[in-house]
């Protein structure tokens, strides 16, 4: 065997080994969002698109992290579960619910993966249990809530399986907000921000491209969730006329269980007053 082949299967070994620890290992991104509604900071922990992995025995790692921030509210932007054909898997999203219920207020609104299973009886006992828990789900409905002395609102909104699939099928219609409150739009794909904007949410939190599955140079994504090169959203912080758009990495993977250069992680993000 010469040296450049085994050189090449090292190289090989090398990158499934750090796919592997980037996927098992979560890191926290933290983020300083200044805004001029805001009088006393919020802390808002922000994750996506977990895809039923597990950090730990039950999740207690990524768990006690998220203890640890000490949150004002626990933002879930989807995709917590595995939805793909028959394929329906949600016992370890389920046990994290269960958990995570007791650290703060926390709004789940839905991906794209619970979308597209929503008829299937192993999804309905799913959401039948969250409906138990002190969890709200948001689809395509508002919360209005008090952080602080703050008037807060956040809208879930839950895309329907073609409008995933299709960009002509979806508008921004109608007023969700009201402008004298902080705004917050909680929305699995981040293709849709330029449309998002008309409803002028202050915070857009989004997901599902899973930070571009193999990231270049730290922000840019090779590939999207459905498999276009480079998309133009992929992970990071985004602006659009008043909206600023939050873009996790997600903390999980389906399918196909790679990353590189794109670990998983929850997002702190501390909504600070304007100076």
């Amino acid at each position: 065997m010469s040296y450049g082949i085994i050189l090449l299967l090292l190289l090989c070994v090398m990158i499934l080994w750090r796919s592997e620890y980037e996927n098992s290992h979560f890191k926290i991104v933290t983020y300083r969002l200044p805004n001029r509604k805001i009088k006393t900071p919020v802390r808002v922990v922000y994750l996506s698109d977990l895809h039923e992995n597990v950090f730990g025995r039950e999740n207690e790692e990524l768990l006690q992290a998220i203890r640890m921030q000490k949150p004002d509210i626990l933002l879930l932007g989807g995709d917590l579960i595995i939805g793909k054909g028959k394929r329906v898997e949600c016992d370890h999203a389920l046990h994290f619910l269960r958990e995570l219920g007791e650290i703060c207020p926390v709004y789940y609104s839905y991906g794209n993966h619970e979308t597209r299973v929503k008829e299937d009886p192993r999804f309905r006992r799913y959401e039948n249990e969250i409906k138990k828990l002190p969890v709200t789900l948001l689809n395509n409905e508002r919360a209005e809530l008090t952080v602080r002395g703050q008037s807060v609102q956040i809208f879930g909104l839950e895309l329907t399986n073609r409008q995933y699939k299709d960009k002509k099928e979806f508008q921004a219609a109608g007023t969700i907000f009201d402008p004298a409150c902080l705004s917050i739009l909680l929305a699995h794909t981040p293709d849709y921000f330029p449309e998002y904007t008309a409803w002028k949410p202050d915070f857009v939190f989004s997901g599902h491209n899973h930070g571009g599955i193999v990231r270049l140079f730290g922000t840019c994504g090779v590939m999207a969730n459905s498999g276009h090169p480079f998309p133009k959203y992929s992970y990071g912080i985004y602006r659009e006329q008043e909206s600023v758009m939050v873009l996790s990495a997600g903390a999980g993977t389906h399918t196909i269980r790679f990353r590189l250069g794109n670990q998983t992680e929850f997002v702190v993000a501390d909504l600070v007053q304007y100076h």
